[in-house]
C-alpha cells in the first residue's frame, strides 16, 4: 500500500456512514404507548388468558 491508501479507505468509510444516515429505518418505535386491560380484551379472537 502506498501513503494515500489509508486516507482513501478512511474517506470511503466516511462516505458509507453518511449514506447510512440518509436511509430511513425499516421500523421505528412508536412514541405512543398502547395500554389495555384484560377485561377490555376478553372475547377478542386469538387471545387466551391464564394458560
Amino acid at each position: 500500500m502506498n501513503e494515500a491508501a489509508p486516507r482513501v479507505l478512511d474517506l470511503l468509510t466516511y462516505i458509507e456512514q453518511v449514506e447510512k444516515l440518509k436511509t430511513k429505518p425499516a421500523f421505528s418505535v412508536p412514541t405512543e404507548y398502547f395500554c389495555a386491560y384484560q377485561h377490555e380484551l376478553r372475547g377478542l379472537p386469538e387471545l387466551q388468558f391464564n394458560l
